[in-house]
């Protein structure tokens, strides 16, 4: 880059943002971050990629204050943050445990026009079930419903997991059976965690039901499900 500059050849957009996601994908948030200053330096206006490499990089690493600054620069310079951006930042408040900030970015970026999409709401489903606020989550997922979209096994699996972590069976069970009548099917993550979850409740009659209902579709998880199996027995036995 630098000798190209030196020969006064002018770098495009492509090559700024090529070379700002192979330092984000290094972890090189510093160096990422001065290729994005020169290319404003040097005239060549970034576009919306340039400013979703950067975000995401940063929310990987959990810099979200780094992130909204971007998030935020981007509205200075006339790009309005889509649904991707707006999904980029929720998920790193999501893995920072802070799945109450992302639902405030929730309602701004309806308030903006921008639609949620099925990718947003697993994010912010997934960050509510892992903090148990299982209410929140039951509420979202109905509200992805009624806008149209049809939640997929991974969002269905989020609420089992969900329901699974707060104790309450009776929900995960209801939703487990619901996913014939929206002909899904339950992948191996489904039963692992359903299977757990009951394991821990000491419910291992109906926990080896639902192994064996794996081995007839044939799952190759199923040696590590029988240890882990095992494991919650012992486990509560020493309770």
């Amino acid at each position: 880059m630098e000798m190209m500059i030196e020969r006064g050849e002018r770098p495009d957009i492509f090559l700024y943002n090529s070379l700002i996601d192979e330092y984000c994908l290094q972890s090189r948030l510093h160096e990422a971050k001065k290729v994005f200053d020169l290319m404003v330096d040097r005239g060549c206006q970034p576009n919306a990629h340039s400013y979703s490499i950067l975000i995401h990089g940063f929310c990987r690493k959990g810099k979200m204050y780094d992130a909204l600054g971007l998030f935020r620069g981007m509205y200075h310079r006339g790009l309005e943050p889509d649904t991707v951006n707006y999904t980029t930042i929720m998920g790193g408040w999501c893995c920072l445990r802070k799945p109450l900030a992302a639902l405030e970015l929730l309602n701004e970026m309806r308030e903006r026009g921008q639609k949620p999409d099925l990718m947003t709401y697993s994010i912010l489903l997934e960050g509510l079930c892992k903090k148990k606020y299982l209410n929140r989550a039951m509420s979202l997922f109905q509200e992805m419903e009624e806008c149209g979209l049809h939640p997929d096994i991974v969002a269905y699996t989020i609420l089992i997991e969900g329901t699974c972590i707060t104790g309450k069976l009776d929900a995960a069970r209801e939703v487990f059976n619901n996913l014939s009548t929206k002909d899904l099917q339950p992948n191996d993550r489904t039963y692992t965690i359903l299977i757990k979850g009951l394991c821990k409740k000491g419910l291992l009659v109906e926990a080896n039901g639902f192994l064996e209902r794996m081995e007839e579709r044939g799952c190759p998880q199923m040696v590590q499900l029988t240890m882990s199996l095992f494991k919650d027995f012992l486990g509560i036995m020493r309770q």
